[in-house]
């Protein structure tokens, strides 16, 4: 739960979040039972304002209490990443154009292909980059900060960025971890873990969070700490566990089966059954066919 300014966040226990689950149903069922002209957009933005943001149209607590909830770590550091990256475009186009192209041949040209530095100077959406073109540009970040440097008189905006992306290679690193080998190094990187989240929360606050913050995070910030000292915990495992990579591979492996082995006629009654023995023989045997 946040207050309006979004500054101050803690998390819900499942009991509150089952019973403002149940007050939005009553609501809406005696809203309903009267005949009041009242539609859902209306209901969800009375429970953002009075109800914390919780409806009854979502998953019952019963099914999935909060508590159990956990966001994966490689969307979620590719959707920081885009921000970032929307962020440092719109700070260089500002600039003039010897100092746009200076920034294509000194910092693009090392890190992405002809194709992609295509897109970033027609502003196209980074939606369009793979989560391999976005860590190429994490791993060059100290090339982008050192342009930075080099070449912006350092406001308060150019230095509050700077130190945002400083931290970001640290950050993203603790979230990646799965197995600890050192519990006592992994306590000390998980406490310096959240003080780099604050500074790199304040710091985005005047720049690329300035306008919009985005869900991801919001969730990095507040959600990701008590996440790390409950997995390390129970499991003495890192945040990187939380990875939907492996059931990537089978929605892709599953996808290439149905379009590499099935005719055109995909209304067959036998797509199922021919799909499903063949990704059984896959997933049982481990099987690279596709």
């Amino acid at each position: 739960m946040c207050d309006n300014s979004s500054e101050n966040c803690h998390f819900i226990n499942d009991l509150d979040f089952a019973q403002k689950y149940e007050f939005s149903k009553e609501r809406w069922e005696d809203r309903m039972a009267r005949g009041v002209q009242y539609s859902k957009d209306s209901h969800k933005n009375w429970c953002d304002e009075h109800n914390f943001g919780i409806t009854h149209f979502a998953v019952k607590p019963q099914s999935m209490p909060p508590s159990h909830v956990r966001f994966d770590m490689f969307h979620m550091k590719c959707a920081v990443t885009r921000n970032l990256m929307n962020y440092i475009r719109f700070l260089v186009q500002k600039q003039g154009k010897p100092l746009r192209d200076s920034f294509t041949e000194n910092v693009l040209r090392g890190i992405f292909h002809r194709f992609h530095i295509f897109c970033w100077n027609n502003n196209f959406a980074f939606s369009i980059m793979k989560g391999n073109d976005l860590g190429r540009l994490v791993l060059n970040l100290p090339t982008v900060t050192a342009f930075l440097r080099s070449n912006l008189i350092p406001t308060e905006e150019i230095t509050a960025l700077v130190g945002a992306l400083d931290l970001v290679g640290d950050i993203f690193s603790f979230m990646s971890m799965s197995y600890i080998d050192d519990h006592e190094e992994y306590v000390t990187k998980k406490e310096q873990f959240k003080i780099d989240l604050e500074l790199f929360y304040k710091f985005g606050r005047s720049t690329f969070l300035k306008e919009n913050e985005s869900f991801y995070m919001h969730c990095m910030r507040f959600y990701l700490p008590t996440h790390a000292d409950v997995t390390f915990e129970r499991h003495q495992l890192g945040l990187g566990i939380f990875n939907m990579q492996g059931f990537e591979r089978r929605n892709k492996e599953s996808k290439n089966s149905i379009h590499r082995f099935t005719t055109m006629n995909r209304n067959s009654p036998h797509l199922l059954v021919n799909n499903m023995k063949r990704l059984l023989r896959v997933f049982q045997w481990n099987v690279d066919s596709f």
